[in-house]
């Protein structure tokens, strides 16, 4: 499952464990996600290190990932959309 910001995207692997973060955009601005997984009570986050370049950020959470969101980092407040439930 996917969603974007643009371009940008944060995907969450079938397991729903597995997270990806892309930066897509050749804009100067840096791309992460957020997430909770069961079990935690904690916001996590996690980004593309790169930019742009090819590759993404991925992280593998110890269990199920309930909510995830996709985040742009702009001036001022940073601009994210929220995956549908998973």
């Amino acid at each position: 499952m996917r969603g974007y910001e643009g371009s940008d995207y944060v995907g969450v692997g079938a397991d729903h464990r597995w997270v990806e973060v892309c930066d897509k955009e050749q804009d100067g601005n840096g791309v992460y996600g957020q997430f909770y997984y069961k079990g935690s009570a904690l916001l996590h986050t996690v980004g593309d290190s790169n930019g742009s370049a090819a590759g993404c950020g991925n992280r593998t959470f110890p269990g199920d990932v309930t909510v995830a969101s996709v985040c742009e980092d702009v001036a001022g407040n940073d601009s994210c959309r929220a995956l549908p439930p998973i």
